[in-house]
């Protein structure tokens, strides 16, 4: 599996094609049909922006619980009744898989709530690991589900069972 460094991922908050990509798309109001559901650690806000940005430079907004003012103020059982209708509207989840993802309770939580109500097809990895980390060790299911990457075309995402990939852009649009 290809990871996403600090950096890398980053960059993305820096990268003047990326952050047109993302206003133009923004602007046409492309991304602002949130087709993500962002399962990640609170703990990886720094994260949040840059993963914004290279989701709506590929076309599409993302959902965060934290910014969302519906949610309810104190953890319950309408947190989870409020995630679950967001991740079966959303129809795909991406996991911010870091350290602080490993610790979360929510977010393996998420990750299965995605993959039953919406299939395999509709959950994908990004995995983000310090510069000096060349592999990051964590939970067994980060390695069962498609992943986020970059070859040479740009962000893809890859079948870990078959090695198959596809764009970014087209994993988003299905």
């Amino acid at each position: 599996m290809a990871y996403f460094t600090t950096s890398k991922l980053l960059n993305y908050k820096n990268d003047p094609s990326v952050v047109r990509l993302a206003q133009k798309h923004s602007a046409t109001r492309v991304a602002a049909s949130m087709k993500v559901f962002l399962s990640h650690s609170h703990q990886d806000r720094d994260y949040v922006e840059a993963v914004r940005l290279l989701l709506e430079s590929q076309g599409s907004g993302i959902y965060v619980d934290w910014q969302d003012g519906e949610m309810p103020a104190q953890t319950s059982w309408q947190t989870a009744a409020s995630l679950k209708s967001k991740i079966k509207d959303l129809k795909k989840v991406v996991l911010l898989a870091s350290e602080n993802s490993k610790e979360s309770k929510w977010v393996p939580w998420e990750l299965g709530y995605g993959e039953g109500v919406n299939g395999l097809s509709s959950v994908a990895i990004l995995a983000v690991l310090p510069d000096n980390v060349e592999l990051w060790k964590g939970t067994e299911y980060v390695s069962a589900y498609p992943f986020i990457e970059e070859d040479q075309r740009g962000p893809i995402v890859r079948n870990p069972v078959d090695g198959t990939t596809q764009l970014l852009t087209d994993w988003l649009r299905k």
